[in-house]
């Protein structure tokens, strides 16, 4: 009953800050990090000019929703930034956002199995967005510049 109390509560919130033209999502950057070297991508240049900076801590990543929760209420919250799943807590930042927003993440899917799938719709995920540059095996290695993962990786 609890759990269906605080879906209600979410919904509500989310359609009253959509109807009042007030935010309604949110991305969050939660790593400055990835597992691949795509072409288009800054990634490899703030890399390799070692301009990327540590990732924010599990709490500060915490502190920023639970801020965005106060000023707006339950939103649609994204986690992105270069890759996502290369966060060993990233089921617990889904719990943390899950509680007050519907969450939503930003992946290549490379590093995600059945296992680690499950884990996050568990934690509280409500959706997933892949990046998948082509369909490709050869061309998908080419432009991600790494041969270990292909295309069967992220349909997996």
């Amino acid at each position: 009953m609890v759990a269906v109390l605080n879906e209600s509560r979410k919904a509500v919130s989310l359609a009253a800050n959509f109807i009042l033209s007030r935010p309604f999502y949110a991305s969050v950057d939660i790593t400055n990090f990835c597992n691949l070297r795509c072409d288009g991508c800054d990634y490899p240049l703030l890399l390799g000019q070692r301009q990327l900076g540590k990732d924010l801590s599990f709490e500060g990543i915490e502190e920023r929703i639970e801020a965005l929760h106060k000023a707006f209420g339950s939103l649609i919250v994204v986690l992105a930034g270069f890759e996502p799943t290369v966060r060993t807590d990233l089921d617990d930042i889904i719990a943390a956002a899950s509680k007050h927003n519907y969450v939503g993440i930003v992946t290549n899917g490379t590093l995600i199995d059945r296992r680690k799938a499950a884990s996050m719709w568990e934690a509280g995920l409500s959706f997933a967005s892949v990046s998948l540059p082509t369909t490709n095996d050869k061309r998908f290695r080419e432009i991600t510049q790494v041969q270990r993962y292909g295309v069967r990786d992220v349909k997996n």
